[in-house]
């Protein structure tokens, strides 16, 4: 393989032909097995091409091999698939010279689904062919149609038939095997063609560029004043594209189509054309090359550091200590029964609202918080987590491994969605080894691969989702439109890692200009691939109260949860913070004894877990509260029985069993009968002995339900 080939462009032809011997024999070896198909003895390696490319590209058989993989071998396969079927194997950090394999990148190998460039023990690269692309059942459900395999996959035969005869590939064969040599042609011959075009192409090809190579087709033809009003007033019609009397003046656009540069996409409801588009594969080319070109005044400039303003602060978030302050606040809400939104809690934190927020929507994806946004709760495994005394350190797990270092475990960060981003915008700030502005990293993501095809892919989803609005005849404003989205994408990814303590800033409040500190414990998981060691805490046997002659308790946020919880239940939360802020009031005392606590148990309490004596303030407080306690008694009875001599009592009392029905004796005259016990059996037992009771008492019906049984 030498360094000017286009890995890309490689078939199962191309790459049978680049492998070594032992490679050889593998393959052919693993094709019998898995197919029972024999391949011919006695003919050389290279004479058995063409038999060994049919039956890997037998739709049955293929698709065999492919559902025979494991699911983490199915996820590389669709991951290759989707960043352009071609990737690079990480160097072993053990084996400097040698390249790591994963063990589903091995089983895939194994399962000829991907092959290994020059051979399986040390690949350079590992490629899926383009042959396997093409094949019709073979895709998965994506908005990503940028991939050059879309466009061919889905043109028509007849629109084939024009790009496979400009590179001389013989047409009229199946659709597939056209596709599939078309798009070998193109990539091999990519940096000729780009280099030869004519000044018109190259302008036309420039233009679309400008807009990360997605654009509107009515603003390319309007641009280059290539419109036949005549010829069509709507749209023009996707079956139309490659006609000359579709166009003023159109030949270029058409040549740069036929050499299969550009490519057109329909509406999502008509057959009108919406939007051109260079294939990621082509505009990555085009972009290695207009690098190339740039005058060595352009690149050769040496940035000096940027010498930061000596006021400058270095604010940093402690990810637990925030979510164990939240989740106290929302605790102390709930337990009181009030409305618990994030606005709610910020009274109680010095958090800002949007970092109470984020915190908020990630708890809900974790399941620790449930609930609409003015009714929170945290749920059962909620408490669970965050009363663990090794909370910090499952948490680190949770949110270090799931959700920004996962991409990495996988061999790489291209991953999907929200962590690809957080990871990537971690990898560009230890690439500049420096704190750097959040408009400088913009900047410098702008330049990578991913990012590109990242801004094209929003852009397509702007166009297809019908969202243009007043963009749709103003290319610029939907550039505007394009940065200021982006923007906001890279602005969630700083808001995450600040809040769960990956990076530190110079301000709470993160804008164009706040400046990203980089910390070296991280930078050390990040190139160990986002492995970290996770220790567990040790027991901390310091009393975590301090009960102040105010009535305020002080308690560290370090504390168990369960303490902050026994707190809530008999004392105002004023401020959840490092050091927490609780007061105890006739108030929370009232709600705490209404709730059937007992004082005693809050001295208990504070005795125990207080590292200073109890104040005589507070214990004044709770004696008064004491002696309120006692001035009103509720008891739940059965009935109450009231006679006009107290010797009339005494002698009921001495009947067999009545004492046992007695709640209570409250006055010499007054009997309170014990809650459950039956009235009627009361009555009938003092009516034995004579006294005369002037009501009517009917016996209770047995309430338990009679079975019936056949057996």
């Amino acid at each position: 393989m030498t360094s000017d080939e286009n890995l890309y462009a490689y078939t199962i032809s191309t790459i049978l032909n680049n492998v070594d011997k032992d490679y050889q024999q593998f393959i052919i070896s693993e094709l019998s097995k898995q197919t029972q198909q024999k391949i011919p003895r006695g003919k050389s390696f290279s004479e058995n091409i063409e038999k060994i490319k049919d039956i890997l590209t037998n739709e049955k058989y293929f698709l065999e091999r492919f559902y025979s993989l494991s699911k983490d071998a199915q996820g590389f396969c669709r991951s290759l698939y989707l960043m352009g079927r071609v990737g690079i194997p990480l160097k072993d950090p053990e084996k400097e010279a040698e390249y790591k394999i994963n063990k589903e990148v091995s089983e895939c190998l194994d399962k000829l689904m991907v092959f290994a460039i020059p051979s399986r023990s040390n690949p350079e690269a590992l490629i899926m062919p383009v042959d396997y692309a093409m094949i019709s059942s073979f895709q998965w459900p994506t908005n990503d149609n940028l991939l050059l395999v879309f466009p061919l996959r889905n043109y028509p035969i007849s629109f084939l038939n024009i790009i496979a005869k400009f590179y001389g590939v013989k047409y009229g064969a199946h659709k597939n095997l056209v596709a599939t040599e078309i798009y070998s042609n193109i990539m091999k011959n990519i940096q000729e063609t780009i280099r030869n075009m004519s000044k018109k192409e190259r302008e036309i090809i420039d233009y679309i560029m400008l807009s990360d190579g997605v654009t509107l087709f009515e603003s390319l033809i309007k641009h280059f004043d290539m419109k036949k009003q005549s010829s069509y007033f709507y749209g023009l019609s996707f079956d139309s594209i490659f006609s000359p009397i579709s166009y003023y003046n159109g030949e270029p656009l058409i040549s740069v189509m036929t050499k299969g540069l550009v490519y057109c996409a329909k509406g999502l409801y008509y057959n009108e054309i919406e939007y051109v588009f260079i294939p990621d594969e082509i505009a990555s080319e085009i972009r290695n090359i207009n690098r190339q070109e740039k005058k060595p005044s352009d690149t050769g400039k040496k940035q000096e550091p940027e010498i930061l303003p000596s006021d400058l602060n270095n604010y940093g978030v402690d990810y637990a200590s925030e979510m164990k302050k939240i989740f106290i606040a929302l605790h102390y809400l709930e337990s009181r029964s009030k409305r618990r939104s994030g606005e709610a809690l910020e009274k109680f934190l010095s958090i800002p609202l949007a970092d109470i927020e984020i915190t908020l929507e990630h708890s809900k994806i974790e399941g620790w918080i449930i609930g609409k946004n003015s009714n929170l709760s945290i749920t059962e495994e909620g408490l669970k987590f965050i009363e663990d005394r090794n909370f910090p350190s499952k948490l680190k797990r949770e949110i270090f491994d799931r959700h920004i270092f996962s991409g990495l475990k996988k061999g790489s960060y291209q991953g999907e969605g929200a962590n690809s981003m957080r990871t990537f915008f971690l990898e560009v700030l230890y690439q500049l080894k420096s704190p750097a502005r959040i408009v400088d990293m913009a900047d410098e993501m702008k330049l990578d691969e991913n990012f590109f095809r990242l801004r094209r892919k929003l852009r397509v989803s702007v166009i297809e989702s019908g969202r243009l609005g007043i963009y749709s005849d103003s290319p610029e404003k939907l550039n505007q439109a394009m940065e200021s989205q982006l923007f906001e994408i890279i602005l969630q990814a700083a808001y995450f890692l600040k809040i769960y303590g990956l990076i530190k800033l110079s301000s709470q409040d993160i804008t164009t200009t706040t400046y990203i500190f980089p910390e070296q414990e991280y930078i050390d998981i990040f190139n160990r691939e986002g492995i970290v060691d996770y220790k567990n805490v040790e027991k901390n046997t310091a009393k975590p109260l301090k009960v102040l002659p105010n009535n305020e308790i002080l308690i560290n946020i370090d504390a168990d949860f369960v303490d902050f919880k026994t707190l809530s239940d008999f004392s105002e939360l004023i401020s959840a913070d490092i050091l927490c802020t609780f007061r105890i009031t006739k108030s929370s005392l009232s709600v705490y004894l209404n709730k059937s606590g007992k004082l005693e148990d809050i001295i208990s309490f504070m005795e125990k877990k207080s590292s200073v004596p109890i104040p005589d303030t507070v214990r004044h407080l709770i004696n008064d509260m004491e002696k309120k306690e006692n001035e009103i008694s509720i008891r739940k009875c059965q009935a109450v029985l009231q006679v006009s001599d107290r010797t009339v009592i005494d002698g009921i009392m001495r009947i067999k069993g009545i004492s046992d029905m007695v709640e209570t004796r409250i006055s010499p005259e007054i009997l309170v009968i014990k809650e459950g016990v039956s009235l009627y059996k009361f009555v009938t037992e003092i009516r034995k002995k004579g006294y005369i009771i002037p009501m009517s008492i009917e016996k209770e019906k047995n309430r338990t339900r009679s079975t019936w049984s056949r057996y």
